[in-house]
């Protein structure tokens, strides 16, 4: 590794050991939950795991990957589509990369946003949620201790709902 890219890894790295890269941890993780989780409930078949800034959702067929990509650009809305020969192909994907400097009000409005588009070009296929099987008890009861686990983050580190 270049002397360079290593400082800069070092730094990166005491940074999120500090205070405020602690507020900004937390920041991420409950806007990449408030994003993947909003669309869910519009109906977008969403993967990856909880917490992590990339959000992909998919598209399924190939064919509608230059229209949900025009009209996100159109929107102002960064997107990554990703298809064949990168991913099966019939579950092309739009990737959506999330950031600490996103206010809870910039996520809802991007999140109506898509929802608009996704109805457009007829990608949510999930809107009837009882095809979806039971979590396990071991996953309700790990996902609740996550979930306080992040509000007591974020009452610590004073992270409200305006920033």
């Amino acid at each position: 590794m270049a002397p360079a890219c290593a400082q800069q890894a070092l730094s990166a790295l005491r940074h999120i050991q500090t205070p405020i890269g602690q507020k900004l941890i937390a920041r991420l993780r409950r806007n990449s939950n408030y994003f993947r989780e909003r669309l869910a409930a519009d109906g977008f078949q969403v993967y990856g795991d909880p917490d992590s800034p990339v959000v992909p959702c998919l598209l399924y067929h190939p064919t509608k990957i230059p229209s949900f990509s025009r009209l996100c650009l159109e929107e102002g809305i960064a997107v990554v589509v990703v298809g064949f020969p990168a991913t099966p192909l019939v579950e092309s994907r739009a990737r959506f990369c999330l950031s600490a400097g996103h206010s809870l009000k910039d996520l809802k409005e991007a999140c109506d946003k898509i929802s608009i588009i996704g109805d457009k070009c007829m990608l949510k296929y999930c809107r009837n949620t009882e095809w979806r099987k039971p979590l396990p008890i071991a996953m309700i009861t790990l996902r609740a201790h996550l979930e306080s686990v992040q509000r007591a983050d974020e009452e610590l580190l004073g992270i409200n709902d305006d920033d």
